[in-house]
């Protein structure tokens, strides 16, 4: 396991680990998996605020008439 370490870490390069020839885990650099994270982080918080910076989410009840009576007319 130290082999695998020291060569991922002096690489910068990822390793596939498996078991009876099936993927099961990846060692990567921690500075990779740091970036990876904070990307899924980042794309989280903007996908829940998604529909916070709408006008329809502040009142929806205030945007259904609106919509209601443009369909009326």
């Amino acid at each position: 396991m130290g082999e695998l370490l020291d060569e991922v870490r002096l690489t910068s390069e990822q390793i596939v680990i498996e078991r009876a020839g099936k993927p099961v885990a990846m060692l990567c650099p921690i500075e990779r998996a740091e970036t990876t994270q904070a990307r899924r982080l980042g794309a989280v918080r903007e996908a829940s605020g998604m529909y916070t910076s709408s006008p329809r989410s502040s009142d929806p009840d205030h945007w259904q008439d609106e919509e209601r009576s443009q369909w009326d007319s």
